[in-house]
């Protein structure tokens, strides 16, 4: 149980935001964290899950059959991680969604880097999980608030996603969505 539990508090701080002037700072799952949640089966993540909902520092959202959602407020933001399963493999994931919600004032913050400043940030998330993981990243800005997603992909599991994480440097579909 203190293994689990473990787990679920490296979860909940995987993703640390801070934000002083125009300089951001957001670490995405680190390469230990992002390996612990690839090694973990379906049931395994199902089990942490509700785990994190009964000791009330989040909560899971199941959105199917074979989604489960770890949500977690850090303050100034909303953390979702939702490892994604094919049917055929419940074993491992193939990805490992990552999603920030920021609130206003946060958003507002980030906002001031520019489109230059958040494709800056996509390229050092991406160089800093490589070689071990190809990491593509989206800076939603459609709605109120800014939401970062993050889709984490083993490197060498589909040849495809490191190609295109090669020559975009991380920047999934140019990076910014408006």
């Amino acid at each position: 149980m203190l293994k689990k539990m473990n787990f679920l508090k490296n979860i909940i701080f995987a993703i640390a935001i801070t934000v002083s002037g125009n300089s951001m700072a957001v670490e995405i799952l680190s390469k230990k964290e992002a390996q612990r949640t690839f090694n973990k089966s379906f049931n395994q993540w199902r089990e942490d899950s509700i785990l994190l909902a009964r000791s009330g520092q989040g909560e899971a959202i199941q959105g199917s059959k074979l989604s489960i959602t770890m949500v977690v407020s850090t303050g100034n933001s909303v953390l979702k991680v939702t490892p994604v399963y094919k049917e055929d493999n419940l074993l491992r994931p193939w990805k490992i969604a990552v999603a920030v919600e920021q609130n206003l004032e946060l958003t507002e913050k980030t906002k001031l880097l520019g489109d230059d400043g958040m494709r800056k940030l996509a390229v050092k998330w991406y160089k800093e999980m490589m070689p071990e993981y190809t990491v593509m990243t989206e800076f939603d800005l459609l709605g109120e608030t800014l939401q970062i997603n993050f889709s984490i992909f083993e490197f060498g599991a589909i040849p495809i996603i490191d190609s295109v994480g090669k020559e975009t440097s991380g920047c999934w579909q140019g990076c910014i969505k408006k």
